[in-house]
C-alpha cells in the first residue's frame, strides 16, 4: 500500500520567505500534493510539532485553522488510499492516476489562471437558500460590495485582511452602525468558510483570522414588570387595542417570534407546537388562560389567528403592529390660532416599542425570577446543538412552570 507524509517544500520560497506544505505520496515512485498552506522555515521547524501519525498537534500562534485543515487533508488522503487498496484498484494505478484520484475532492488549484471568483461562490451559495430574510441579507451584502468595488472580477485572493479592513472603513464612512456592518462581514466570512470547507480555497487565504468584527452594545429593549402592567392596563384608543393584545400574546407565549405567531395552526391539548422559522426546530409552549383569552378574540380561518386573513404577509402586519404600539400613550388635541380643533398630539408611553420588546421583556423578567438560563433558552427557541437535541429531551414541565411563573409576576393590576 502507498504511504504518505507531510513535506515542507523549501525549493521555491515566496517573497515573504514562506514555503508550501505538501503531502508526499510514495507509490510507484513519489509525487506531491500541494495543500496551499504556507509557513516560514522557523514556523515549521521550531513551532510545528508533528507526531508519528503525521498529525499536527501544536502550531504557530494564530495558525490553528491551518493545522486543522492539514489534519483533515491527511485523514482524507489516508482514507482514500485505504479504500483504493481494499477495492484492488491501487496496485494497477499509475502515479498520475493516483494523484488525480487523491486531488479529486473539489480542490481548485488557485493560481493566476484559475482564480476563484467571489460572485461564483455567492451565486452557488445563495441559490439553495429558502428563507427570504436570509437571502435578503446576502443580496444586500453583494450590493454593498458592488458600491465598493467591481464584484464581477473580484476574487477571494484579493479579499485579504487589508481588503476586509478597507471595506469595513468604507461602510463606516457611509454612516453604517457597527452591528449592521458586522452582518455584511459575517456573510462574507460564511462564504469564505464554505469555500474552504469545500476545498475550493486554501486555508492561507482566510482573512478573518486577525480581523475583529465591529460590535456595538444594543440599547435596552425590555420593560420592567411595572411598565408592562402600565402598558397592559392603559386606556388606549380602540384602534390600538388589537395591537396591544398581540404584543401581550407574544409575551404570554414566552416571547414567540412574530413570524411563528402568524403561522400557528391550532391549540392542541392546551399547547401550541411549531417549528421555529429561523432554525427549523420543533417547540412546544403551554397556552395559559391569559393567552387563550386573546386567541379566542382574534381567531382566524386558515391559521390560529386572523392576522394573515387581513394582511398580505407577517412583515406588513409587524410594521403596522410596531407603529401602533409605539404610539400608545396620552393624546392631546392641539388647536389652531382660531381655536379650532386640528390634530392629535401623541406622547408615547414607550417610544420605539416593538415586538422584540415583548420577547426581551419575557427574558428579563424570567432572569429576575431566577429561572435557569437553560429553561429560558429552551422557551425562547434557542436550542442546543443537533447532537445534544437528539440525546437530551428538555423537561417540558420546566418550560410550563416558567411560562406560568412569569405571567404570575405580571398579573397584579395597577388599577
Amino acid at each position: 500500500m502507498a504511504s504518505i507524509k507531510l513535506y515542507f517544500d523549501t525549493r521555491s520560497p515566496r517573497k515573504d520567505g514562506s514555503c508550501p506544505i505538501k503531502i508526499a505520496v510514495n507509490h510507484k515512485g513519489s509525487f506531491l500534493i500541494n495543500l496551499k498552506v504556507y509557513m516560514t522555515p522557523d514556523e515549521f521547524t521550531q513551532q510545528t510539532v508533528i507526531r508519528d501519525n503525521f498529525e499536527v498537534t501544536t502550531y504557530p500562534p494564530g495558525r490553528k485553522m491551518e493545522a486543522a485543515y492539514i489534519n483533515q487533508r491527511m485523514i482524507q488522503t489516508k482514507a482514500k488510499l485505504l479504500n483504493l487498496s481494499l477495492s484492488g484498484r491501487l496496485p494497477h494505478m499509475s502515479n498520475q492516476e493516483l494523484k488525480r484520484e487523491l486531488e479529486g475532492n473539489g480542490l481548485v488549484e488557485n493560481n493566476e489562471d484559475t482564480p476563484l471568483l467571489f460572485k461564483d461562490r455567492y451565486t452557488a451559495y445563495t441559490s439553495t437558500m429558502t428563507k427570504p430574510n436570509t437571502l435578503g441579507t446576502y443580496e444586500c451584502t453583494y450590493r454593498k460590495i458592488a458600491e465598493f468595488t467591481n464584484p464581477e472580477t473580484l476574487t477571494f485572493e484579493q479579499m485579504n485582511y487589508g481588503w476586509i479592513k478597507d471595506f469595513d472603513n468604507f461602510m463606516q464612512r457611509q454612516g453604517m452602525k457597527p452591528n449592521a456592518r458586522a452582518i455584511y462581514l459575517r456573510n462574507i466570512r460564511t462564504l469564505f468558510n464554505d469555500a474552504i470547507d469545500r476545498e475550493l480555497l486554501p486555508m492561507n487565504c482566510y482573512p478573518f483570522r486577525r480581523f475583529k468584527m465591529p460590535k456595538e452594545a444594543t440599547p435596552k429593549r425590555s420593560l420592567t414588570i411595572e411598565q408592562l402592567r402600565q402598558f397592559r392596563d392603559y386606556e388606549c384608543e380602540e384602534s390600538q387595542r388589537q395591537y396591544r393584545d398581540i404584543f401581550m400574546l407574544i409575551f404570554y407565549l414566552g416571547g414567540i417570534n412574530i413570524i411563528d405567531l402568524c403561522h400557528l395552526k391550532e391549540v392542541r391539548n392546551g399547547y401550541i407546537e411549531y417549528r421555529r422559522a429561523k432554525t427549523g426546530r420543533l417547540y412546544k409552549i403551554k397556552v395559559e388562560p391569559e393567552a387563550m383569552e386573546i386567541i379566542e378574540r382574534y381567531k382566524g380561518k386558515e391559521y390560529l389567528l386572523n392576522i394573515l386573513d387581513r394582511y398580505q404577509n407577517y412583515k406588513d402586519y409587524q410594521h403596522r403592529l410596531n407603529k401602533n404600539i409605539s404610539e400608545i400613550g396620552p393624546i392631546e388635541i392641539v388647536k389652531d390660532k382660531a381655536g379650532k380643533l386640528r390634530k392629535k398630539q401623541k406622547t408615547p408611553l414607550f417610544p420605539g416599542l416593538s415586538t422584540y420588546w415583548a420577547r426581551h421583556t419575557w427574558t428579563t423578567i424570567a432572569a429576575e425570577l431566577e429561572i435557569p438560563k437553560e429553561t429560558i433558552a429552551a422557551t425562547l427557541g434557542h436550542g442546543g446543538t443537533e447532537v445534544t437535541d437528539i440525546y437530551i429531551k428538555f423537561d417540558q414541565k420546566k418550560i410550563d412552570r416558567a411560562i406560568r411563573q412569569v405571567i404570575e409576576a405580571v398579573k397584579c393590576s395597577t388599577n
